[in-house]
């Protein structure tokens, strides 16, 4: 907002995991791998993942992202839904986002990563996306060649959490939450738009 990345080029998003046939969720409640089945989980990688990306993404950017094609792969895992998928979107202004999305990838390696491109300067955070607090932050000016990096205030707690307490806030308060139904109308479309463009790839 304050303007330091100049003009942002490119959103890049990789938001990944390892869930193989034999995953299971923690706790009594699941006996099986939700998550691979088509019928219960609407999808696989793409669709789990995939509305994180969108939304933060038009969320970072203050705008919509508009034109998307998405490609999907069963590479690794042997069960019916897509085990990773990468989609380009462009938005309303022009900014071109890349989403990395698996369920393929080895939990040794970088999963959650996020870059801000801009004309100025860039953002790149590790592990600040997903149920877990935290993560670190880097920013590079355009005019340097090593990224700083930037220490923020994080709580201590789930970020969905975080979430889901801010909209019943806004509810029980009867105000408007921040992020209006509209948008997140808008990103579903996306992600429908995405998982029949995917499946036309497989």
């Amino acid at each position: 907002e304050a303007g330091a990345l100049g003009t942002i080029t490119k959103i890049r998003l990789h938001y990944a995991c390892w869930t193989d046939p034999q995953w299971r969720p923690p706790g009594p409640w699941s006996h099986d791998n939700w998550r691979a089945d088509p019928e219960r989980a609407g999808g696989g990688a793409m669709m789990d993942l995939a509305p994180h990306g969108l939304d933060l993404s038009q969320m970072l950017l203050g705008e919509p992202l508009e034109q998307l094609c998405c490609l999907m792969q069963r590479q690794v895992h042997d069960y019916p839904v897509d085990d990773g998928a990468t989609i380009i979107a462009r938005s309303a202004n022009g900014t071109l986002v890349t989403l990395d999305l698996a369920y393929n990838c080895p939990e040794t390696y970088p999963r959650r990563r996020l870059e801000i491109i801009g004309t100025r300067g860039r953002i790149e955070t590790l592990n600040t996306l997903g149920q877990v607090p935290g993560g670190q932050m880097w920013f590079q000016d355009a005019q340097r060649d090593d990224p700083e990096r930037v220490d923020f205030d994080a709580e201590d707690r789930c970020p969905f959490e975080v979430g889901v307490e801010a909209f019943s806030r806004a509810l029980l308060q009867g105000r408007p939450f921040a992020y209006p139904p509209e948008s997140d109308l808008h990103t579903m479309e996306l992600l429908m738009q995405a998982q029949r463009q995917g499946l036309s790839t497989l």
